[in-house]
């Protein structure tokens, strides 16, 4: 999709600046190997599986979990790099497929690690039946500032049971991350050049574009360019003193 403005046969010495926009989208990571701590128990686990293993699947099977009845234990995990590479983090949520382990037995909070410290989330009660709980961080709370990419692939993050009605079952564990891609748009020609070939091309709300310049009649042509993350495109005629004929996308 492009943005356009055209006038044909006139060049207006004024061009339209606007401020690129992010558009956002969210990716799924999941455990793929164990953390600092692995105090909960194994139950249901195939034989010889770590315990990142009994949360990672795709879709949660409860008949394999990690529990516990113990108070402040602990168990965390290594997350799945996101692949991201300039992007905006703009939040990461912890999501949790869980069961008490019984009626006096239910109650855990989420964990993130990092640089050695421990940040306890918020208290969950889980109830009788599997659920899913989550926990938001729309910023990294070892910093205080919005995620990095570098800090979301190096995700450390699990579960505590708490000090009191403690404990639970885990089936599943995974944590969605919420970013923006930023608007792009480069042009091979420079800029607003009529004599000179050019072709823009980025991404805008996440879909690849690209535009060449061409000419509409032999002696007027239509210019691509860039301005604040955008490309545009202006009708101008190639009568301007300098040159009058239109060929293949450049005034000549």
């Amino acid at each position: 999709m492009k943005k356009e403005l055209i006038f044909l046969g006139i060049l207006f010495a004024s061009t339209l600046i606007l401020t690129s926009i992010a558009s956002a989208d969210t990716l799924t990571i999941r455990p793929n190997a164990q953390g600092d701590y692995s105090e909960w128990a194994n139950s249901g686990c195939s034989s010889g599986s770590s315990e990142w293993e009994c949360v990672s699947e795709n879709i949660s099977d409860i008949q394999d979990n990690l529990y516990t009845n113990s108070k402040n234990k602990y168990e965390s995990f290594v997350f799945q790099d996101t692949g991201l590479t300039d992007e905006i983090i703009n939040s990461i949520t912890l999501y949790f497929h869980g069961q008490r382990y019984n009626p006096a037995r239910y109650q855990f909070q989420p964990l993130v690690r990092s640089n050695g410290i421990n940040y306890i989330g918020s208290l969950k009660g889980l109830t009788s039946n599997y659920d899913y709980y989550s926990e938001v961080y729309t910023t990294n709370p070892s910093t205080g500032s919005a995620w990095t990419i570098a800090q979301v692939d190096a995700l450390e993050a699990g579960m505590k049971s708490y000090s009191s009605k403690y404990g639970g079952r885990i089936a599943q564990v995974y944590a969605v991350v919420d970013y923006s891609t930023l608007n792009t748009c480069f042009d091979t020609d420079g800029g607003y050049a009529l004599t000179i070939f050019g072709e823009v091309s980025g991404y805008l709300n996440q879909s690849y574009y690209s535009y060449s310049d061409y000419c509409t009649s032999n002696t007027t042509i239509v210019e691509y360019y860039c301005s604040g993350g955008y490309s545009y495109s202006w009708g101008s005629s190639c009568a301007n003193g300098m040159t009058s004929i239109c060929s293949n996308g450049a005034c000549i």
